[in-house]
């Protein structure tokens, strides 16, 4: 028989060439809910952003998050702000809001539908595609406070 280092009672079948512990299976299972929420998420903001997630990955869901908390605290938020916040270039940062204007997602400021850089903000359309993935996604993770 194979010698196993864990920790936590060990249950020993005759016909088991390993010992399995408690804590190991729950690690195991924990694990696997953890991951199953994390798939939902991430599978719920591709869902919903569709396109700019697609292009974007998890920096959409990022950049979205950031000026929809500074929008519900009326704080102004500008590029170098979701620079800082993302670690990405001014170039970067840019195309990524332009994508998500022309999904969108941002609203534009002036007569030509540029964005305002300086005060960045949500359309109506932005603030209910973030709505609804928060709830998803809070549901995903309130059912795995009713599993452990």
């Amino acid at each position: 028989m194979k010698d196993t280092v864990s920790r936590g009672p060990r249950f020993q079948h005759d016909n088991d060439d390993y010992s399995i512990t408690t804590g190991q299976i729950e690690y195991a299972e924990q694990t696997k809910l953890y991951l199953k929420i994390f798939r939902t998420a991430h599978q719920t903001k591709a869902d919903i952003l569709g396109p700019c997630y697609d292009a974007l990955g998890d920096n959409a869901w990022q950049i979205l998050c950031e000026i929809h908390l500074h929008n519900l605290e009326a704080v102004p938020i500008g590029i170098g702000d979701i620079q800082k916040s993302i670690g990405l270039s001014a170039t970067i940062t840019a195309r990524y809001l332009d994508i998500l204007r022309s999904e969108q997602l941002l609203r534009g400021s002036g007569p030509d539908g540029r964005l305002d850089t300086r005060n960045l903000k949500l359309t109506d359309f932005g603030r209910s595609q973030v709505a609804i993935i928060n709830k998803r996604v809070g549901e995903a993770i309130a059912s795995l406070f009713m599993h452990s």
